[in-house]
């Protein structure tokens, strides 16, 4: 395909793609989700001139998405609305990632073509998984889009720019998440198969390991650890207890795409005949699982360490059939209708695979994994109003004990004390206490939660219809089978002692929370209207 024909088709591709997202995420209610305002906050903070900081004169690291906390720090520090410029990002990666992908068919699977290219590159982005995340204010869909930017370009026709190009965009992807790092050796392996010259594949290594060696270097010498806190909180050189949750997140997103990976077991199967590029997203795709694997997977819904992998596997998918369309090109009807066979499957696994059931806990029932990712952006919604009055209402110099740390740790500005140790490196430190709890929430120190003398301690996080009596709140903590930080907390005697609880009327609800003995209960100002 002619190169400008390709740009076009790329571009258009994006265009249509980023309208439609946007559609969509509104039609359906999705926005961002807490973590997403843990990694807006150290960009506010550093666009101020306050360092890359989650609490104001405390250096943690408590993030993995540096490239997109870098991104929000140059659009704030511009003048942009920080939550507007949280959601442009996700969006402007998520049409991306349809333009690129839109160009990698046009070029490799139905060269010639305008309509079925575009149609895949939609289909890829508008999979419910690359969606929700896109939306959520978070890395996944630049990430996607970084990785598939190094790979592709690795099959591109002119050697120097592949080689530089590829290995600054794994960089920047292992900026975004430090897993692409382990992608260094499947990048390397393509291009000892792509026949390239040893001294490239060299080249490609050191301009790879001497700009994220630097990075390395110069974040551990900030923070003063060797990995993100982030690492020890959750993963902490990992256990047989997380690879078996992992294996569990990847054993649902496969039962939820059965046909999708049955064609990319064909691809498999096509392999021998199959243009080398197929080896090399298998690569990606394997590597990518393996990671996810020994992480332990996520505790959200709707799979968002897998974004990266879906335009791969979609790739995979249609790789059969766009095959079987080449040889028929004397028939062009029927070689159409067999390329439309392969936008048929993406098509059924985008209407299938956000049906696949989350299994909460407590308060949270097995719903799907949609209805499950919707829930957390109402709950960031709920922290957000939270964080609103705590930041307008509460004394200056007050601070909040809580797990959920984003919305409300943004909107309130307050100084948040972190009851699971995502931005607290002695928690995160520490041995796991609660080996059932989600993955980030099995660490915790209330003792020394306590020692920090918080204002406020934030338990039962999310308003209710009613004011809650301690009775009932105890209730809940006890049904709430993902953590048990909570309950510990609230067990406390030294907690029970100098805490007293406290309820205020919100606009959505009410706010139970506890207020230190010595300190007056806020409340909420008149408002206008």
């Amino acid at each position: 395909m002619n190169r400008w024909i390709g740009l076009v088709v790329a571009l258009t591709t994006a265009g249509i793609a980023g309208a439609a997202g946007v559609f969509l995420a509104g039609l359906f209610d999705l926005g961002p989700v807490d973590d997403a305002f843990i990694s807006l906050r150290y960009a506010t903070h550093w666009a101020s001139g306050n360092g890359l900081c989650f609490n104001v004169d405390e250096k943690v690291e408590g993030y993995t998405n540096f490239l997109l906390v870098l991104l929000e720090a140059v659009a704030i520090r511009s003048g942009a609305d920080p939550v507007k410029a949280m959601i442009v990002i996700g969006w402007v990666a998520f049409a991306g990632l349809a333009g690129l992908f839109a160009l990698f068919a046009a070029r490799h699977l139905f060269p010639g073509d305008v309509v079925f290219p575009t149609t895949a590159g939609l289909l890829v982005v508008l999979n419910p998984v690359v969606l929700c995340w896109s939306a959520s204010g978070l890395e996944a869909s630049l990430y996607a889009l970084l990785v598939l930017a190094a790979v592709v370009l690795l099959y591109g026709s002119e050697e120097s720019y592949r080689v530089y190009g590829s290995a600054v965009c794994l960089v920047l992807a292992a900026w975004t998440r430090p897993e692409a790092v382990v992608l260094l050796p499947v990048m390397l392996a393509v291009l000892l198969v792509e026949r390239t010259s040893a001294r490239r594949v060299v080249l490609y290594a050191l301009v790879f390991l001497l700009i994220y060696g630097a990075y390395f270097t110069g974040r551990a010498l900030y923070f003063g650890y060797v990995f993100p806190n982030t690492f020890y909180a959750k993963l902490d050189y990992g256990n047989a207890g997380l690879l078996a949750r992992g294996l569990g997140y990847l054993w649902s997103f496969a039962t939820a795409v059965p046909v999708f990976l049955g064609f990319v077991i064909l691809s498999l199967c096509l392999m021998p005949r199959s243009p080398r590029w197929v080896t090399g997203f298998l690569l990606v795709v394997g590597v990518q699982a393996a990671v996810v694997a020994y992480e332990g997977g996520d505790h959200f819904a709707m799979y968002r360490f897998l974004v990266p992998v879906v335009p791969f596997l979609a790739a995979l998918v249609l790789h059969p059939f766009a095959m079987l369309a080449r040889r028929m090109r004397q028939r062009a009807t029927v070689a159409a209708f067999v390329a439309a066979g392969g936008m048929v499957v993406l098509a059924a696994t985008d209407l299938t695979v956000g049906r696949q059931a989350f299994a909460g806990g407590g308060s949270n029932p097995t719903i799907s994994q949609f209805e499950r990712f919707r829930f957390e952006c109402r709950l960031a919604e709920q922290w957000r109003d939270m964080g609103q009055f705590l930041g307008a209402d509460a004394p200056p110099k007050s601070s909040l004990a809580t797990f959920a740390i984003g919305a409300i740790g943004f909107y309130s500005r307050m100084t948040i004390v972190d009851m699971v140790g995502i931005v607290d490196p002695v928690i995160a430190h520490q041995e796991r206490r609660d080996r059932s709890a989600a993955t980030g929430h099995d660490k915790f120190d209330n003792d020394y939660v306590l020692s920090r003398e918080p204002s406020y301690v934030l338990l039962v996080a999310v308003l209710t219809p009613r004011p809650l009596p301690e009775d009932i709140q105890r209730r809940m903590l006890e049904a709430e089978r993902v953590q048990k930080v909570n309950l510990d907390m609230f067990n406390n005697p030294a907690f029970q002692e100098e805490y007293r609880p406290a309820t205020v009327r919100l606009e959505g609800g009410y706010m139970n929370f506890f207020v230190r003995r010595d300190l007056p209960t806020p409340e909420p100002l008149p408002r206008d209207g």
